[in-house]
């Protein structure tokens, strides 16, 4: 069963380019090009979570404002 990808090659030499890897022509093409074939399993993964209903859960409160302490 042939799935499409969700992230093209050229998409993701975008990306890991504005994350600071070399895509360029002295870029280590081969392992550009493992990353990527690394990367198509965990994307693919990750589409379970779509399946995930979270529409009536209110999220958490990622810090508690303690208005009693003051800092120096």
């Amino acid at each position: 069963m042939a799935s499409e990808s969700p992230l093209s090659y050229e998409t993701f030499l975008a990306l890991a380019k504005d994350a600071g890897l070399n895509t360029g022509p002295s870029a280590d093409q081969a392992h550009l090009q493992e990353l990527y074939s690394f990367l198509q399993p965990v994307l693919a993964s990750l589409r379970t979570l779509d399946d995930i209903g979270v529409s009536q859960a209110e999220p958490d409160m990622s810090f508690v404002l303690d208005r009693g302490q003051t800092r120096s």
